[in-house]
């Protein structure tokens, strides 16, 4: 079953994306088998997004700042992981003491909420 999910997803994260996947299955699955709850959640609907994870909308309006929108990203993808920084980091394509760092710099508690997209 998971097989069929890996072939038939469009993979637009490219070969990042994979790489992330393949780490997320390795530090989930715990064993020998990989299992469908294993995969993320956009793997397993066939690409489309899920507004559980990325809220209502993924379309910003054009006055967000790219600060806001780091903020909001990084938040969301702890939230996705459960938490794990060291997960998130991966996901992220950066270090695990970047990751810390860029936390404390937005004022982004361990355990907090997803961002919700900022209006203006």
């Amino acid at each position: 079953e998971c097989k069929e999910l890996f072939l038939n997803y469009s993979w637009p994260g490219n070969i990042r994306e994979l790489k992330n996947v393949i780490e997320r299955v390795t530090i989930l699955s715990r064993g020998n088998d990989i299992r469908p709850e294993h995969l993320p959640q956009d793997l397993r609907n066939g690409g489309k997004e899920t507004e559980a994870v990325h809220g209502p909308s993924t379309a910003m309006p054009d006055n967000v700042t790219l600060e806001e929108l780091e903020k909001t990203h990084i938040k969301n993808v702890l939230k996705k992981v459960g938490g794990n920084k060291t997960l998130a980091s991966r996901m992220l394509g950066i270090s695990r003491i970047t990751l810390r760092k860029k936390m404390k710099d937005y004022g982004i508690e361990e355990g907090s909420e997803p961002a919700q997209a900022v209006t203006r």
